[in-house]
Formats: structure tokens, C-alpha cells, sequence
């Protein structure tokens, strides 16, 4: 379990760092690997503020697994879909290079983070149907 919470919380500072550039500093992102601005930041803005939703439930996830499992559902499909518009995006309208790198990235995150949901899953159902020692019992021969 402590390999699950480890995932999440870098999962947590990873988004957090994206939140902060995408939010705040975007220009000096897209100078670095030389993109093209956008014809408006807002759409960068909201990514980036975005972000920070997706720190905060990798960060509930980190402290707790099984209990914000639910979590980790929406955050695979984030990662698969986000995915899919980048590839679906870059064949037809072609992008540049950074996207697509952050997107195989992505696409693997999403199927560590659907992996592990159905592993908790099993965990957690298989909890709720071991045997309860109730106090005061006796065992029965």
C-alpha cells in the first residue's frame, strides 16, 4: 500500500508543478520548448487551475487508497482522455512535439491508475467479506 500512496503523492506535487507554470508563468513554458502561444491564455489558465483539482484528489488519494478509490477512476479517465485528444488532435491537425511526449506519459498514467483501481477493489471487497471477530464470541467447534 505504501507504493500507492508514494504514486499518488508525487501524483499530487506532478499536478501541483503543472498548475503552478499553466497557471501562472505559461509563457515561459511554451518558450522553453518553443510552442506557439495560444490566440487567448485563458486556455491555458483553466488547464492549469484545473490542475490543482487534479493535485487535490491525487492528494486525498495518497492519504487514503481505498477509501477515495472513486477518485482514481476519474483520474485515469482524465489521463485516457486527455490522451485521446491529443493523438486524435495531432494526426489531424498536427502539434507540437511536447504534447505528444506528455500524452504517452499520460496514456501510461491512466492505465497504472486503472490497475490500480481494480486492485484496490479487490482488496477492499475482499475485506468486507472476511469473517468479523465480534467481541464476546465463542468459538464454535
Amino acid at each position: 500500500m505504501f507504493h500507492i500512496k508514494a504514486l499518488f503523492f508525487i501524483m499530487a506535487l506532478y499536478y501541483a508543478l503543472l498548475g503552478i507554470i499553466f497557471a501562472f508563468i505559461p509563457a515561459s513554458f511554451f518558450d522553453l520548448f518553443a510552442v506557439t502561444y495560444p490566440n487567448h491564455w485563458g486556455y491555458v489558465h483553466v488547464l492549469g487551475f484545473t490542475s490543482f483539482i487534479w493535485s487535490l484528489m491525487s492528494w486525498n488519494v495518497s492519504i487514503n487508497p481505498i477509501k477515495n478509490r472513486n477518485l482514481i477512476s476519474y483520474l485515469a479517465l482524465m489521463h485516457i482522455f486527455y490522451t485521446a485528444g491529443i493523438f486524435v488532435d495531432s494526426g489531424l491537425f498536427g502539434m507540437p512535439t511536447i504534447w505528444v511526449y506528455m500524452a504517452y506519459a499520460s496514456a501510461l498514467n491512466g492505465l497504472i491508475y486503472f490497475a490500480i483501481y481494480f486492485l484496490l477493489g479487490k482488496v477492499a471487497f475482499s475485506d468486507e467479506l472476511a469473517p468479523k471477530k465480534i467481541k464476546g464470541s465463542k468459538k464454535v467447534a
